[in-house]
């Protein structure tokens, strides 16, 4: 209580006043409710209050006024009205940053059912950008589903039937996606599923790393349009791409191949010198969201592709990956300079480039690919012999038939009754003197299909017709009584031949030119050795069949 005294002077003019304030211990006493604000709140919007929006708005606990005690109000709240309905409209404005139920007044509070009422039943209509966020808010923390995925599918729909038809605005788009990603991963949804809430960008980004990490899994074509995408100048104009554009690729992505597999710098290979180390970084799902988590979560990794694992780790989450921060373009750009540049020689592709002292470190890999291509065009350019032995087994096989085809019923009738005698002829030992190394072949033996000649004398298994006709080719006659006498098929002796020989000579000894049957001179005298003959009396440069 207070009274006030005027002070007044003789002629009654005011000029002053004291004020006391009442103490008296036996004044009247003020009463205090232990009513909540919560209930205060309600008190003032009387009885049109449904009372299960007074139940909840009793349920907020006030505790210590942090973020997470907001978020696990909001999810205590939103579980108590998740099958609420309204339908009382409002219309009104309304912003704030992480809104929540115990942000609005009761009449927007009943606006905002009445609104996720018609929501759950497929009508969309405008409502202030804030409030749609706490439908978004209850997505996430599984308010109104029943599993994650039931979440990200009315969290597309959501993006369908309000933000793409401008109802919202374009930050709720961006944020909506990386939530829908962020959401999957933390629940581990299948990996098709999560990439279709990736960003494009990123994907695109970390797919081109992964072409540079590994470039010996992919095509040159692959390699040599990722590095265009990382340089800071136009490669696909260089004159070595405009001249020579399937070499230059090829030699561009080999000395990419190489750098990467020599390159040290005090322990830091090629790939963290150009994007920095591989390494996890701190991760923050839903982190501008009111989200609680009620999981217990053990420590696991999710990979979303060999350049992106989130990890959870004690309760802290992580993101392993190429921190696009951290990217040296000017790195790949120095190596792609001096490739081109030291190419443009090689190639003789013409408007050589100045070379840069900032990129010296790179001659020494493009010099080590230009070397070594070098070098295969030289192999290249020597003549090859391709010797398909696995054919040789099936020509016999034909000939057999053949010649089997070509024989008269009298001619099989007497190779059954009577095999006649096949007349060999055998090399005499090696007579040495001074002079030179003679071979006698005066003696004619007859022998039967068993009978074997020199044996032992040779490492190589041939039967006595085969050997016979050898060396009778070593001794610079013709062999075509002996294939003829044995219906015996020139060019496949000779293949049965070759291929006897092949292991300890490497290469064809005998060409046939489909009838005729001719000694390579180069191996006459490796095959002597062989056989154990001597050398003949004539220059194996004039023997002749």
């Amino acid at each position: 209580m207070m009274n006030r005294t005027e002070l007044t002077d003789n002629q009654n003019n005011t000029h002053g006043a004291t004020i006391v304030l009442d103490n008296r211990q036996g004044g009247a006493k003020t009463v205090y409710s232990d009513m909540s604000l919560a209930e205060a709140r309600d008190a003032a919007f009387g009885k049109d209050v449904p009372e299960k929006i007074r139940q909840m708005l009793r349920l907020y606990e006030y505790g210590d006024g942090s973020f997470k005690k907001k978020c696990w109000n909001f999810y205590k709240q939103g579980k108590f009205m998740e099958d609420y309905e309204d339908d009382e409209p409002w219309d009104g404005q309304f912003e704030r940053y992480f809104p929540t139920y115990h942000d609005l007044t009761v009449p927007k509070l009943r606006g905002y059912f009445m609104w996720r009422t018609n929501v759950r039943k497929g009508i969309y209509r405008p409502i202030a950008t804030s409030l749609a966020y706490i439908y978004i808010y209850e997505l996430l923390n599984g308010i109104g589903t029943t599993s994650p995925e039931e979440t990200l599918w009315k969290m597309q729909e959501f993006e369908t039937e309000f933000l793409d038809t401008e109802i919202g605005d374009w930050m709720m788009k961006y944020n909506l996606h990386r939530w829908m990603l962020e959401f999957a991963v933390i629940h581990q949804l299948p990996k098709k599923l999560v990439l279709t809430f990736t960003s494009p960008n990123q994907l695109e980004r970390d797919r081109k790393i992964a072409i540079l990490r590994n470039p010996e899994n992919h095509s040159d074509e692959e390699v040599f349009n990722t590095l265009c995408h990382f340089t800071t100048g136009k490669l696909e104009t260089s004159s070595v791409l405009t001249k020579e554009p399937n070499e230059g690729r090829h030699l561009f992505a080999e000395v990419w191949r190489y750098t990467v597999t020599n390159y040290n710098d005090n322990g830091k290979d090629f790939i963290d010198a150009c994007f920095g180390p591989w390494k996890a970084f701190p991760w923050y799902p839903l982190a501008n969201s009111v989200y609680f988590e009620t999981r217990n979560l053990s420590d696991f990794d999710y990979e979303l592709n060999e350049c992106r694992i989130y990890q959870y780790r004690e309760g802290r989450w992580f993101v392993q990956t190429y921190e696009e921060l951290l990217y040296n373009k000017k790195k790949i750009s120095g190596l792609l300079h001096e490739t081109d540049r030291l190419l443009r020689i090689y190639l003789k592709t013409g408007h050589p480039l100045r070379p840069k002292a900032d990129d010296a470190w790179a001659i020494p890999y493009v010099e080590a690919v230009i070397e070594a291509d070098r070098q295969a065009k030289i192999e290249a350019a020597k003549p090859k012999i391709n010797i398909n032995l696995e054919s040789l087994s099936q020509i016999r096989q034909d000939a057999v038939v053949t010649r089997e085809s070509l024989l008269t019923d009298e001619d099989k009738a007497e190779s059954i009754i009577e095999p006649a005698p096949v007349e060999v002829i055998v090399a005499e030992p090696i007579a040495k003197n001074n002079n030179n190394h003679n071979v006698s072949i005066d003696a004619e033996v007859e022998v039967d299909a068993n009978a074997g000649v020199d044996a032992g004398v040779d490492t190589v298994n041939l039967d006595p017709i085969h050997r016979q006709i050898l060396l009778t080719l070593l001794h610079g006659d013709s062999a075509d009584e002996l294939i003829r006498t044995h219906r015996l098929i020139s060019s496949v002796v000779t293949d049965a031949l070759n291929e006897a020989f092949y292991d300890e000579i490497g290469d064809s000894i005998l060409d046939c030119d489909g009838n005729q049957i001719t000694l390579v001179e180069d191996y006459v005298e490796d095959v002597m050795k062989i056989v154990g003959a001597a050398s003949p009396c004539h220059s194996p440069h004039s023997l002749k069949p």
